[in-house]
């Protein structure tokens, strides 16, 4: 079964991408103000609401929302942590992009999840988060460690990684379902 937004033309694609792109820049920021006291070191934060964020982009837009997400990525690191040089930015932004969307195909093929965010249950929520921190926490600190970016306290570092991923995570999509139950209308 093909998603609806695999359909789209090359315009609606470009506007889906920059959409995401911005959804996720947005995220990035409102988590920067909410939980900046809680970072651990430049890699690492114990809540990060923008992994919460690409599972929702790559949940919902699939493809293009993995490719905004990177597109996002390339320019916060670009941003934020431009000392690392382009090279270093470019493949953290892809691993930031692709392994929601890795996270994605796993639940979905290999847990049979279902395949539109509506059908989601609490548990299968619970079960993306999972993943999602997983892949991106190994991707991103093995990356970290083969680029001589980890520091002494790598393993450290890769446990709050992973809980501020699935927290955060858990923290955006638990609150989206409420949102989206609570402002739901009622049949009669």
């Amino acid at each position: 079964m093909s998603d609806p937004i695999d359909k789209l033309s090359i315009t609606q694609s470009i506007k889906v991408v920059l959409i995401c792109a911005a959804l996720y820049w947005s995220s990035y920021w409102v988590n920067q103000i909410l939980f900046s006291a809680l970072h651990f070191s430049w890699a690492a934060t114990w809540v990060y609401l923008p992994t919460g964020m690409r599972l929702v982009l790559v949940l919902t837009c699939s493809l293009w929302g993995a490719i905004g997400i990177s597109l996002a990525s390339m320019i916060l690191g670009l941003q934020v942590h431009d000392n690392l040089g382009v090279n270093i930015i470019m493949v953290t932004a892809m691993i930031s992009g692709f392994a929601p969307y890795l996270a994605r195909f796993i639940g979905m093929k290999g847990l049979g999840i279902p395949d539109t965010l509506e059908a989601l249950k609490w548990r299968d929520l619970l079960q993306m988060s999972f993943i999602c921190s997983l892949l991106n926490t190994l991707m991103h600190q093995f990356w970290y460690l083969w680029a001589d970016l980890a520091g002494e306290d790598w393993s450290e570092q890769t446990w709050v990684m992973f809980t501020g991923d699935f927290l955060g995570s858990m923290l955006l999509l638990y609150f989206l379902k409420w949102l989206k139950q609570r402002f739901k209308p009622h049949s009669n």
